[in-house]
């Protein structure tokens, strides 16, 4: 069964996909129709403010940016972005991050690519902007990083796989 970060991570990657101008299937697009309309619920946002509802989804994450990482935690995420609480002071406006949530319990870590679009003291809002991902978290540690930027997949060393960044 698909949690709600998996729908916005698929209702994301069809819509990065076809913003790219990459031509999606019948079968794509009919899904990323009804990928919206769980997303969209019933109601809508009350305000009018947003396309999508809001969800409260309180977790731990993550965000990086050119000038480094950052940590902070997700009130609520809907479809097309979250609001992130953040004791550090959030980036500036139209910063482009990418934010890491994981699913413990599922063994996933989430990589979104967003756009902060507006801020106020120890909080964030950021727009989905990007081709997102999904990894097995195992995945990720089975992994080790050197400083060159070469990934080495851990394994026999004749059988070694290395990933250059």
């Amino acid at each position: 069964m698909k949690s709600y970060l998996d729908i916005i991570h698929d209702y994301q990657l069809l819509q990065a996909r076809a913003s790219m101008g990459v031509p999606l299937y019948e079968e794509e697009e009919a899904e990323r129709s009804g990928l919206w309309a769980l997303l969209r619920g019933e109601t809508g946002d009350s305000d009018g403010r947003r396309a999508l509802p809001r969800v409260l989804a309180p977790m731990n994450a993550r965000f990086s940016q050119s000038r480094g990482f950052g940590a902070g935690r997700v009130r609520d995420l809907s479809g097309g972005g979250l609001c992130l609480t953040t004791p550090a002071p959030p980036p500036a406006l139209h910063t482009e991050l990418l934010v890491y949530l994981d699913d413990l319990g599922r063994g996933l870590r989430f990589v979104f690519p967003v756009r902060v679009v507006w801020r106020a003291s120890g909080a964030l809002g950021a727009a989905f902007s990007g081709m997102p991902s999904r990894v097995a978290i195992a995945d990720l540690r089975a992994r080790s990083f050197t400083p060159s930027g070469v990934y080495r997949v851990k394994g026999a060393a004749e059988q070694d796989v290395i990933l250059v960044r």
